[in-house]
């Protein structure tokens, strides 16, 4: 028992939990910003989640056949057997003015008295 009560045991004893606790003080300090922290990871989680979403749907898209003959057609220029492409990309369109428009024309009934009564 008077090793419990000697000085040196006290000392020893309490830079003993001193030690201990003020980690354990700075952890909380520490945990306390941890709710901003969870907001945070939780609207990037949802955010990656919405990205997975999308980039499945893309895959699933791009495995159907339809999809296959698209890429195959628009991006590759290939061609089923007996078809010509006309590639219209490099088509430069011609820098006449367009046509004068021509005056609108007479209602039907009209045309029909001036052919009858021009005579």
């Amino acid at each position: 028992m008077k090793v419990i009560t000697h000085p040196l045991f006290i000392l020893f004893f309490t830079l003993c939990i001193a030690a201990f606790s003020i980690p354990m003080l700075s952890k909380d300090r520490h945990n306390q910003n941890k709710p901003e922290q969870i907001q945070q990871l939780m609207a990037k989680n949802s955010q990656l989640q919405a990205q997975k979403e999308a980039l499945e749907y893309q895959k699933l898209l791009s495995e159907q056949p339809i999809t296959e003959e698209k890429v195959l057609r628009d991006q590759l220029w290939r061609q089923k057997p007996g078809e010509v492409i006309f590639n219209l990309t490099d088509f430069v369109p011609s820098q006449e003015p367009p046509p004068s428009p021509t005056p609108p024309l007479a209602s039907p009934w009209v045309q029909w008295q001036e052919l009858l009564w021009r005579y």
